[in-house]
């Protein structure tokens, strides 16, 4: 007789395949989940540096539009204050503030009058209106600090130098200079 043999395949994986394709899928899974949180990291940090960006340039352009047409400028007061110059600036801003900067400019033939206030991390553009203060521009928030001087160095010198320091509730921090030259 004769004995034959059998041929069985073996279906299936073994033990140590299984455990390899796991470790392998481990390896790029953990790959994978790195490079996502990195780069949501990285979109919101350039998604803040972009509101910082557009709020600076928005600022800027404000003190820069005023200031090359204003006169009677007064800058920057380190004091906080309830009123000023017989306006309530406390009304609708619950405490003292800084008046940061107070102009007057004339636009098509009228004069014009504009405050800046910094009041804890937001600035305000108000027009005097008679005996009133009417908000003039939309509310910047996330302001740390925001300074206008007018350059102590030399008299000759009629540059204003405007800084602006931003910081959100995360802790990000931005800042702005700028040096404007009035017209007038």
């Amino acid at each position: 007789m004769f004995l034959r043999k059998q041929n069985k395949k073996k279906k299936g994986f073994t033990l140590v395949e299984l455990i390899a394709v796991i470790a392998i899928s481990a390896i790029f899974g953990s790959i994978v989940i790195a490079i996502s949180i990195t780069s949501g990291r990285l979109f919101s940090k350039v998604q803040t540096d972009s509101l910082f960006n557009d709020k600076g340039r928005l600022i800027i352009g404000w003190v820069e539009d005023d200031l090359r047409t204003g006169y009677n400028v007064n800058g920057t007061n380190d004091s906080l204050v309830n009123s000023y110059d017989g306006y309530g600036l406390s009304e609708g801003f619950q405490g003292a503030c800084k008046v940061v900067l107070d102009l007057k400019v004339k636009k098509n033939g009228t004069e014009e009058r504009y405050i800046y206030i910094h009041k804890n991390n937001f600035i305000k553009k108000l027009k005097v209106s008679g005996s009133i203060l009417k908000d003039e521009s939309s509310t910047v928030y996330d302001v740390d600090s925001f300074t206008v001087k007018k350059s102590l160095s030399d008299s000759t010198d009629r540059r204003y130098f405007v800084d602006i320091k931003f910081k959100n509730e995360k802790g990000d921090t931005a800042a702005f200079n700028s040096a404007i030259i009035p017209r007038n």
